[in-house]
């Protein structure tokens, strides 16, 4: 019987909880990974396993690999402890391997593996009869695939997870390698936002001092202006150029394909026109330095500004200090720069126009956008934040760099590499699976992104993650490459 529990709480939810039969996959666990190098593997799993090895070895055990034909699946069925198992298939895929074990002509193990990945295969089966089990049979199966498939494709048997814990306990015997895992949503869900305010720390109205001008200036210049958000200092800084209806702002960015973010369109369309390349029509350039990936080619876009005597407009929305080349970073080039603070550091408003000081009267009567409460507040809390910025882009470096570690071992690859001396905003996978993952994250309290143009997803990657976040985010995708994240246990009795 499912019950359904209404929202009582700002931060519950709906949640249909099936009180016929409980599951406990809710929470973050532990999977075990077999490492496909006898060497490596022989070294890591327990020695009572190696034992059992040793003493199947000297039985004379016959192991075949078999292709999984519908004969290969009825002689399966009679040693597996439940002949009638619905998650055995009548016969296997082409891609998957299946090995029989035989002991003086009789059956006594099998071992079915399923790729779950390009370089995993997930353990489905692993059964004997009663011989097989006395004469440690499943051993002996799982530590010929080890040396069989040592120069495969794969790289591990993903010998699984579970929450029962004597199931468990011969998983972990196995295990040389592990990876964090969650399969269902949990109840209340935690909050893993995109960039990195806290959500208990709201601002409040507070007066700046000399002190913390002076830290802006350090960091953005003498010339400056705080705005409320990004998009409305790239409005301003184009009304500063004095853009026109009949005037062209041509967009460079990082990446090569059509996507531009409406918070970039929105303003430039409402003065002027849109483009993607410099022509007789343009008055100024805008480069987006997307998600904290620079725009390599900036410099040669300058020189090409400089000829036509039109400004170079520098988009640095999610990062402040991404290097362009060994003597360069973003915001040193262009007439002009942007910054949208809570892209890059834990505030909860505000940007920054670099390469000019708009006065009060003017944002105000000319560009309708000030906010000087919001203006305060911001010079207040920069001042201890903007030097913390250095540390900050070193722990996003890290944390790229751990989750690309273990998207790495499923074999998903990043949509870009991560060079040095780039701060990124986000952590960015391949996949053409985007919206299913988009709509799972979101099921498990993570936000995340849909980067349609580029077959990509992202992620998280901000400074104030620490590994627990980490590891979360990343189980949250590996609890749907685990084959029996689907299966449920029938609570009928016979």
């Amino acid at each position: 019987m499912a019950i359904n529990l209404s929202s009582f709480f700002g931060s519950f939810h709906d949640y249909e909880l099936d009180i016929d039969y409980y599951h406990g996959k809710d929470i973050v666990h532990q999977g075990c990974l077999l490492r496909l190098d006898p060497d490596y593997s022989s070294e890591r799993i327990n020695p009572k396993i190696r034992n059992r090895i040793r003493k199947a070895q000297q039985l004379g055990v016959k192991i075949k690999h078999v292709a999984g034909t519908k004969q290969d699946i009825i002689d399966f069925r009679t040693i597996w402890f439940d002949p009638e198992d619905v998650t055995i298939p009548e016969e296997l895929e082409s891609n998957e391997i299946m090995y029989l074990a035989y002991l003086e002509n009789e059956l006594v193990g099998g071992m079915i593996l399923t790729p779950s990945t390009s370089k995993v295969l997930y353990l489905h089966n692993l059964g004997s009869n009663a011989t097989g089990k006395k004469h440690n049979i499943p051993a002996l199966l799982l530590w010929h695939g080890v040396e069989e498939l040592k120069d495969s494709q794969y790289e591990y048997i993903d010998v699984g997870v579970s929450f029962r814990p004597t199931l468990y306990r011969f998983f972990k015997h196995w295990q040389t390698d592990s990876y964090p895992i969650i399969f269902t949503p949990p109840f209340i869900k935690p909050d893993i936002r995109l960039t990195p305010f806290a959500s208990d720390v709201p601002s409040f109205v507070q007066e700046s001092n000399e002190r913390s001008k002076e830290v802006m200036r350090d960091y953005f210049g003498e010339k400056h202006t705080v705005l409320p958000r990004g998009i409305y200092a790239i409005k301003a800084v184009l009304q500063h150029i004095g853009i026109t209806e009949d005037d062209s702002v041509a967009v460079y960015k990082t990446f090569d394909n059509d996507y531009i973010s409406r918070c970039v369109t929105e303003p430039i369309t409402k003065l002027g026109k849109l483009s993607r390349e410099i022509n007789d029509d343009t008055k100024a350039v805008l480069v987006i330095h997307e998600f904290g990936f620079p725009y390599k080619d900036i410099k040669n876009l300058k020189k090409e500004c400089e000829r036509r005597k039109i400004p170079l407009i520098e988009d640095c929305a999610w990062t402040y200090d991404s290097a362009i080349d060994a003597k360069t970073k973003v915001g040193q080039v262009g007439d002009y720069a942007i910054y949208s603070l809570p892209k890059i550091l834990p505030v909860q408003y505000g940007a920054v126009l670099k390469g000019v000081e708009l006065s009060d009267d003017d944002v105000w009567n000319k560009y309708q956008m000030l906010d000087f409460f919001k203006r305060e507040v911001l010079y207040a809390e920069l001042e201890d934040m903007l030097p913390t910025l250095e540390a900050a882009a070193d722990q996003r470096r890290e944390n790229w760099k751990y989750l690309a570690s273990l998207f790495e071992k499923d074999g998903i690859d990043t949509f870009i590499d991560l060079e040095e001396g780039v701060t990124p905003a986000v952590f960015f996978i391949k996949t053409d699976d985007y919206q299913r993952l988009f709509e799972r994250y979101g099921e498990f309290g993570v936000e995340s992104g849909r980067y349609y143009q580029g077959d990509a997803f992202f992620l998280p990657v901000h400074q104030a993650l620490g590994k627990r976040q980490l590891d979360y985010i990343y189980a949250v995708y590996r609890g749907m490459l685990n084959l029996s994240s689907n299966y449920k246990r029938s609570s009928k009795r016979g």
